[in-house]
């Protein structure tokens, strides 16, 4: 856990600050820190004091805390996992393909981990090329996850013995804890331990799952990718995750577009460059390209195109994402000058010179 020093200052915010502000001011600082993105020494030392910041000024109560008693009190009331308790990094880093479980398992320890797994969510990456972005495609992807015991059908018990109720929490689920801060005291209510949360307990475990009610297993999965999906896209596929605490989480499927030789893309927009001999420039041509989805597209060039010019397809670009139309195809055009000319194309060129006077 970073000294803490002022949270506000270290997110550039207001004390007056909303929870939109806070948001977007972490959001900004964390893309410009994070690991992932930013290799220098003292980036991950930065990173760690923004989340931490974070972690405290966007939860009401630890922020009221904060003002009352500063960092030092916060570091006095909480653990390293309950500061971060509660905390959604997903919907700060959706869409950009972190693996915040292991970000966060390694700078703030495995507590944070284990609670980034405790959602049952997992993500994996896939490829895809920019035809069959073009296209759409059906992807098959490898995932190791944890599911649901067949044995004893996730209750951790061993079949025909039943669970019994937690002696430690009485079967609430939790437990209820008292720290004195100088003349206030706090009363924090946490997951039961001993039960983590259900209230009850295991007599005899599954001989299976050892009691865990869930077992590993690998497989492959089959994630439709839709047409015009753009780099970096996150897809949500419901209930394929872990199975945790009595349900599946989600599995989330990060996009990464292959680069086409000869393409350049910017979201359903593609960018090509075409070489044109600079007497088909002058007279004016029709050629012929092939688009990123093997189509034959046809290009009028007018005469007196000058090197450099950018032509627009419309429609000849990649299709939307949401299903209205194809982006366009932008070719820039570059004028071929011959290095030596033979002395008949010399006398043309003369005369042609000459004419114009």
């Amino acid at each position: 856990m970073s000294s803490g020093g002022d949270y506000y200052k270290t997110l550039g915010v207001q004390r007056d600050a909303t929870l939109d502000q806070i948001k977007a001011a972490y959001r900004k600082l964390a893309m410009q820190y994070h690991p992932d993105r930013n290799k220098s020494p003292e980036a991950e030392e930065k990173f760690k004091e923004i989340t931490e910041a974070y972690a405290v000024l966007s939860d009401e109560q630890k922020r009221r805390q904060y003002d009352a008693y500063g960092s030092a009190g916060i570091h006095n009331q909480y653990t390293q996992e309950d500061l971060f308790r509660g905390v959604d990094f997903d919907d700060i880093f959706r869409g950009f393909g972190f693996n915040l479980n292991d970000v966060f398992g390694d700078f703030f320890g495995s507590n944070v981990s284990r609670q980034r797994r405790a959602t049952g969510d997992i993500r994996v990456d896939v490829e895809v090329t920019m035809q069959e972005v073009y296209t759409g495609v059906e992807k098959e992807v490898q995932i190791e996850r944890e599911v649901k015991c067949k044995t004893c059908n996730g209750t951790g018990a061993k079949p025909g013995t039943s669970t019994m109720t937690c002696p430690t929490c009485n079967g609430t689920g939790q437990v209820r804890k008292v720290q004195s801060m100088g003349f206030a005291s706090f009363v924090r209510i946490e997951p039961c331990p001993r039960c983590h949360g259900s209230g009850r307990i295991i007599g005899t475990p599954c001989p299976t799952c050892h009691g865990s009610g869930h077992m590993r297993s690998s497989e492959r999965l089959k994630v439709r990718i839709p047409a015009g999906i753009d780099d970096g896209d996150e897809l949500r596929v419901k209930g394929e995750g872990n199975y945790v605490n009595g349900r599946n989480g989600d599995l989330y499927v990060i996009v990464h577009t292959l680069p086409q030789p000869g393409f350049r893309r910017e979201g359903p927009d593609l960018y090509a460059s075409m070489d044109l001999d600079f007497v088909d420039a002058v007279l004016g041509t029709t050629v012929y390209l092939n688009g990123v989805n093997g189509e034959r597209i046809e290009l009028k060039v007018p005469e007196g195109t000058q090197h450099g010019s950018v032509m627009r397809l419309k429609g000849k670009g990649l299709p939307r994402v949401n299903g209205f139309g194809k982006g366009n195809l932008y070719v820039t055009i570059n004028v071929s000058i011959p290095r030596s000319l033979n002395s008949r194309q010399r006398e043309l060129l003369v005369q042609f010179k000459n004419a114009g006077r």
